[in-house]
Parts: C-alpha cells; structure tokens; sequence
C-alpha cells in the first residue's frame, strides 16, 4: 500500500488560520477574519469559550477566604481548632495550638518544640504523599487524550448529545456549563471532592444530570430543571467514593441500564459498573488483559472496545459480555473510533504508521433468533502514514511552482482520532507535532476509503491542539472543536452535504441580517453542484482496501475569496443523486424568467 500527500497549504505566515472546510477544501484566512465569522449567524449560537473569559468568571475569594466569611466570630478557640481541623487539616490544629499556649501556660517553650517536632513529621510524611500523588498524575498523563492535562487551561469538556449544553473544567477543577444559543453567564460546579478532574460525560437525553470523574471519587450532579440559572449548592451533587480505583480516568453511561456508569481506572484490568441510584458497584470484563488505558463505547452502545498496557485490544458485546482479543499489536493503542453505525472499529498503535480498521459482520447464533457481530481475524491498514509530509509554497511566492515550497514530515504515533456524527471526517492529531491536525474524509461503505481533505496548523497563533471533538448536531456538515493551548476553544465548520451551500450562506451572513432581505439565489446551491454530492475526492489523492486506487483532479488551494464561482466537481464520481430538490430548481427557474421578462 503506497503513501499519498495531502494538499499544499498556504503559508502560516500569511494566512495562519484555517476557517472552515467547503465541500473537501479547507480556507485559511486572518485571525480577524477568524473572529468576524465568529459573529456570522452560522456560529452565532455557540459560546466563545477563552482562557481570559473563564479568568474573568474566576471568583475573587478563594475556597478557604469563602469559608471563613461565614465562620461563627463567637466560637471558642476550641471550637476554631476543631473546625480548622476538620476543613484544613492537622497543620492547621497544630498551629491553633501553639498560637494557643504560647506564653499562656507553663511549659510552653516544650509544647512549641513538640509542635516543631510535629511539623517536621508531618512534611515528611507530605513529601511522601507527594510523590504517591506525582505517581498518580503521570498515570493520567500517560492516558487522558488532553494534551498537557495537569498543566492545560482546560481539562477536559463535555458536550451533550442534544447540543444544548457545552460543560467544561479548567485547571483549577471548576466546572463551567455553557448554554448554546443563550449570552447568559456560565453555571459553575465547585464541590471539595471535585479535585484532579479526569472526564465527565452527560446522561443520554438528560441535560440536567452529569457525571464527573475525579482520580478518587465519581461525582454526579444533578441540576435543577426550573432554576439552571442559580449556582448549583454542594447538595446537587452525589458524591461516590473510589479510592481503592484511584486514578479515575474515564467514566461514561450505559445504554441498557440508564443509572449505569462505567468507571474506567489506569490502576485496574476490568470495568467498574456503578449503579448511580444506590452507590453499588461490581467489576465486569477480563481479569488477565493488563491495566487498562482507554475504553471507547460504540455509538449504539452495543460495543465496547478496551485498550491495554500489554499491546492488545479486547472488544466486549455489550449485552451477552462475549469478548474478542487481538493480540501482538505493533504497540500500544493510543486513539481509536467507532463509525455511527457500530460496525467498523479504526484505530492506531505506538509503533506502527498505520491507521487500522476492524470490521463487524452480524452472525446467527446456534441457529437462534439472537445475532453477534464478529469482528474481523485481522486488523487491516486503511491508511499509511509513514510518508505523510506538511507542504507549503514559501512566502511571497507562487505556490504553483514546486521548487519554491517547503516540506516537512510528520512525525510521531497518533495521539488521539476523533470521528464526525455522520462518519464523514475524521480528525487526527500527532504526538510530535501536535499543532497539525489532519483532517480526512472517510467512507466504509462498499470498502473501507480514506482520502486527506488538509492539515489544520494552530502553530502560528493559537499553539498546540489539547482536545478534539465534535458537535454532535450539525446539519451542514459537522463541526470540529479544537481546544488549543495558547487559551482558544475554536469552532471550525466543515461544510459538505446537500445542505453545504447553504452553510457557506449563512457563515457570510449576520444574524441580525432579516431573511427577506435575502435573495432566493441566494439560498440555493450553484449551478455546477446541481448534478450529485460534491465531495472532497478532487482534493488529493486517496486509499482503497478491496477496490482499486483512484485519483481525481485537484481542486484549488488557494483563497475563497479569489475562488467564489469555481465550478470544480470530481470527474469520477458517478452522479446518482440530485443534491438540489425539484421546488429549488422550479423557484430558480421562475427566477430566470422573470429577470428575463423584465429585461
């Protein structure tokens, strides 16, 4: 299998931001104009989510000064030593104590020397403390898919499968829940249990509930329906404590059992199914696979495939908890994804350049009614990426003459995969160049098929990609969040799709632009997309398994603002279906004839 380029990009130094994708072509343009699209009536709705916006919602007064504001004046300095005992710790005891008898009693010099004593063994035993707790932190360094979790302005984030809620945890543990389409101010989520924040995951089809991971602890939250607006109290929140399972890496919820939630820990080889209704727990899955480092839940909930520290995969089915191995990775699986319809498993390994695919095919069993999907005996390579090279005309230069361009290679393993809702785009990040996220258009049907749409590179402005996902609805296309570390959650439309035009429109327009003031060509497709599904194949050479390699022309590169009318389609493509609907096409018709009456 042979190794193929992506498309040339134009240089970070003029055009250092990519936009939005259109039909398989990724734009770059400014940062202003970055931040014009922004206020445009297609990402209107979505919450600017920056590390100076979540400063600015920091409260001033700290956990303890909050504390202490509505600490009793009249309690006894017995009393003040018990509560700070209680809130602060044995230090703090210690201290009341000693400010206590200092030159109060007899022998007081002797009961400060004991405290002397005292505290010195208490630092060491923090310093060994210390050094457990560094113990557990590049535990879920080594597993989290955020990038720099310990150190990143963002921990991890949480988008819910209805789209109306974005929760998101900073550093400093505090939760943020951000409502789409609202400019009200952010729900906060502080509890003394919510510390090392590892994952959180919100009910299915519950936008009121959401589970949070901590390395000790599992918290659920549950918001108030009727007052969202008012901070949640410390009594919203339902606290389970795992110790014995610390760190806590993962958590996500069953589709069987809705008060199920599956805890995942980098301490344990098997799953750990929480009932969130009463707090009991039981272990699941396989005693001898090696500690586990990451789990992915298939869409339908029908899967769940287990990443181990002993270079295997194990893959349960959910209902019956039948398990398939495979094993002799060339390393250990660092991302993975499942397609929308469960029934294709891609991932990649350490050591190998590769981007594999498991299939799985629906088989009787015993002759029953009851089916299994079995996966496929071997692991087949869908995608090479040894060769994968970054290519941009130099600045000030055409970009159509070769001798004038840069290259440089990728390297590194993949560091984390994220898949679109619809299947379609697949985003890849890069341990040694996590700045470049390559971004690929992918189908599985009738084979599997990967072609490279472009690298996005946040390199110039916004620094390293920490965390990826994507917007579970979005009509146009799908839409990529990309959390970059220099403190920006950036939204990147990807338009494609029959509704992709339209998309464009409204990324042009502002919201405050009324739709009769729109013209109807305007809402409709071009004329050269009238015959079939444009898609992004033009764009770059492309892999097959099972079929044979095909290329189409490529399109243009260059700016959308010198390319407005291109009429570029792939030449290979069979046309079958009509991206335009009769009444579109009869209303532009009637368009035609009336400006021609007129003229």
């Amino acid at each position: 299998m042979s190794s193929y380029q992506f498309p040339p990009t134009a240089s970070s130094a003029v055009l250092p931001v990519c936009l939005y994708e259109t039909n398989g072509r990724l734009i770059y343009g400014t940062e202003e104009e970055l931040h014009k699209m922004e206020e445009n009536a297609l990402l209107r709705a979505f919450p600017k989510i920056e590390n100076g916006l979540l400063n600015r919602l920091q409260q001033s007064l700290s956990r303890d000064n909050i504390r202490e504001t509505f600490v009793d004046n009249q309690q006894s300095r017995f009393q003040q030593a018990i509560s700070n005992w209680a809130t602060k710790g044995i230090d703090s005891l210690v201290d009341c104590v000693r400010n206590a008898v200092s030159g109060t009693i007899p022998y007081s010099n002797l009961i400060l020397s004991a405290g002397q004593i005292f505290t010195k063994a208490q630092t060491d035993i923090t310093n060994v403390f210390a050094k457990s707790e560094e113990s557990l932190y590049n535990s879920i360094m080594k597993t989290s898919s955020t990038l720099n979790w310990l150190t990143n302005w963002v921990r991890c984030i949480a988008v819910h499968n209805g789209g109306h809620r974005i929760a998101v945890c900073q550093n400093n543990d505090c939760i943020r829940i951000f409502c789409c389409g609202s400019d009200r101010l952010p729900v906060t989520l502080m509890h003394q249990f919510q510390r090392n924040v590892t994952d959180m995951a919100w009910k299915p089809f519950d936008r009121t509930v959401l589970a949070v991971a901590c390395t000790h602890a599992v918290l659920i939250w549950r918001l108030d329906k009727q007052n969202f607006n008012i901070r949640p109290s410390v009594n919203c929140a339902d606290v389970i404590e795992m110790s014995s399972l610390a760190p806590i890496t993962q958590c996500f919820w069953d589709s069987v059992f809705d008060q199920a939630l599956f805890i995942v820990s980098a301490s344990s080889s098997s799953l750990q199914v929480l009932d969130t209704s009463n707090g009991e727990s039981e272990l699941v899955g396989s005693w001898a696979g090696g500690r586990i480092r990451h789990v992915w839940i298939s869409p339908n909930g029908g899967k769940i495939a287990v990443a181990y520290d002993g270079n295997m995969i194990s893959i349960y089915d959910r209902h019956s908890w039948h398990e398939e191995r495979w094993k002799k990775l060339k390393g250990l699986c660092m991302a993975a994804v499942w397609t929308p319809l469960s029934d294709v498993f891609f991932f990649a390994t350490r050591n190998e350049p590769f981007i594999r695919g498991i299939h799985f095919v629906k088989k009787l069993q015993n002759m029953k009614n009851d089916q299994l999907s079995y996966g496929s005996e071997v692991a087949i390579p869908v995608y090479d990426l040894s060769e994968m090279i970054l290519e941009h005309p130099d600045n000030g230069r055409d970009a159509s003459n070769s001798n004038n361009s840069s290259i440089c290679k990728i390297d590194g393993y993949i560091r984390d995969m994220k898949i679109s809702p619809d299947g379609q785009r697949i985003a890849v990040t890069f341990s040694e160049n996590p700045a470049v996220i390559a971004l690929f258009v992918v189908e599985t049907m009738p084979s599997f098929f990967f072609a490279p749409c472009g690298l996005i590179n946040g390199a110039a402005n916004f620094g390293p990609a920490t965390i990826l996902s994507f917007f579970p609805k979005f009509q146009y296309g799908s839409l990529l969040i990309v959390v970059w570390s220099a403190g920006k959650m950036q939204y990147i439309p990807l338009l494609y799709g029959f509704l992709a035009n339209e998309g464009i429109h409204l990324n042009r327009t502002k919201e405050e632009k009324l739709l009769n003031e729109i013209s109807t060509e305007q809402l409709l497709v071009h004329e050269s997309q009238r015959f079939g599904k444009v898609n992004s194949r033009s764009n770059g050479q492309m892999q097959r398994t099972g079929l044979s390699s095909s290329s189409s022309d490529s399109g243009s590169h260059s700016r959308e603002n010198a390319n407005k009318n291109s009429t570029t389609t792939s030449n290979v493509d069979v046309k079958l279906f009509s991206s335009v609907g009769l009444y579109d096409l009869l209303t532009l018709e009637s368009a035609k004839k009336k400006s021609d009456i007129v003229n």
